[in-house]
């Protein structure tokens, strides 16, 4: 079992355990820097990232999910595409979300996050935004596979099309058709059973 009392993550100090969950995951009441002291978030997301309570101004920035995204598939043990053959972000962005949004700016329509060089790290001098089509002739010469889980967090998720295709390295049609059982007969079957699993 998780023991996360007392420890921190970004902004937030966990102080204990509530009986609050969220499917699986238990809810842990947390303290924030931005002064919230009763900021609720689960193990999940702790462990996943997140790096303030969600009242805070930044946490609750369109772009936020962006961020998180780019920081969670960079990691050693992250996406098999990048944290797991080197790519990682820089020093300036890994723990500072307002200096990511300065030097890249608020995200134009229908354009998503994108490296210049496809091999190079997440910095100002590598990173922009780029449509689709221009993304699609910038990527590397690889088959991009989904886990069962990653599929379901597609379908079931909020997030707009643009932030998932940043969280998980695929391309905003690629979302889009996942969330409309278009993908494949196998992430339908997935998505159908994950529906029925809920009922």
């Amino acid at each position: 079992m998780l023991k996360l009392a007392g420890k921190k993550f970004g902004r937030l100090t966990v102080i204990e355990e509530t009986m609050e969950r969220q499917g699986a995951s238990i809810i842990w009441r947390c303290v924030c820097e931005c002064g919230n002291l009763d900021a609720h978030v689960s193990a999940r997301d702790l462990i996943a990232g997140r790096r303030g309570c969600g009242a805070c101004g930044d946490t609750s920035h369109p772009l936020y999910a962006t961020w998180i995204g780019m920081i969670q598939r960079c990691k050693p043990d992250g996406h098999k595409d990048y944290g797991r053959r080197g790519i990682r972000v820089c020093e300036e962005w890994k723990n500072n979300f307002l200096k990511f949004l300065e030097d890249m700016g608020e995200r134009p329509p229908f354009h998503s996050l994108d490296r210049i060089d496809v091999n190079g790290n997440y910095c100002k001098e590598n990173c922009r935004w780029a449509t689709a089509d221009v993304q699609a002739n910038n990527k590397r010469a690889i088959t991009r596979g989904l886990t069962d889980a990653q599929i379901i967090e597609i379908y079931s998720s909020k997030n707009s099309a643009e932030n998932l295709s940043d969280q998980f390295g695929v391309s905003v049609k690629t979302i889009k058709n996942i969330k409309c059982m278009q993908y494949s007969k196998k992430a339908s079957d997935i998505c159908y059973k994950y529906l029925l699993g809920k009922n």
